[in-house]
């Protein structure tokens, strides 16, 4: 039996909140990474970042039985937020200037906001297979969690900048999501 039109919509947003609320340590990861270029570059950067995130997402439904198979991809993914972490916490006893917000490369911070999409992407599509495997749910469910995502980081920046103290907690945050993945990929085996 076909579902209605009302439950297709109640699945999608539902898939759509789950995405949003799966990934708040997304957007917190993403709110940090663009926080390190110039200010006129943040916005700019988290958009590409959420063009690349709705092609991996989409990559993502349709490979995700694959992109399981492969947890190498996640423990490098994993790897990375841990490494963010642990610069922060070494760089945080140095004098920090402006000029390390403001010294990042535009298109290595891209770069990493899309791997770090990549890695949540694979979680999240798992999770969204958990609740229905129709297809188009899925995909309109997880582009919708996406954009709820980026205007979740674009606040975050706001937030960091407004109170640079919960700077210290967001990294603790990037650390334990990193600790997290490395830990499943371990028991993966």
């Amino acid at each position: 039996m076909e579902p209605t039109l009302i439950q297709t919509g109640v699945t999608v947003l539902s898939l759509a909140l789950l995405e949003a609320l799966l990934s708040i340590d997304n957007a917190v990861i993403l709110a940090l990474m663009a926080r390190e270029l110039k200010p006129e570059l943040q916005k700019r950067a988290l958009r590409y970042g959420l063009i690349g995130a709705v092609v991996l997402r989409l990559i993502a439904v349709a490979l995700a039985t694959e992109v399981v198979k492969y947890p190498w991809l996640r423990a490098i993914g994993g790897a990375y937020l841990l490494w963010l972490a642990i610069k922060y916490f070494l760089r945080k006893g140095e004098e920090e200037s402006k000029s390390r917000k403001t010294s990042a490369n535009f298109w290595v911070v891209v770069f990493w906001i899309e791997v770090t999409d990549l890695i949540f992407a694979v979680d999240s599509i798992l999770a969204a297979v958990a609740v229905t495997t129709d297809y188009w749910s899925i995909v309109v469910g997880g582009i919708l969690g996406v954009i709820l995502i980026r205007f979740a980081a674009e606040k975050m920046i706001a937030l960091l900048n407004r109170f640079p103290r919960i700077e210290t907690f967001a990294y603790l945050l990037v650390g334990g999501v990193g600790l997290k993945v490395l830990y499943q990929v371990a028991h993966s085996f």
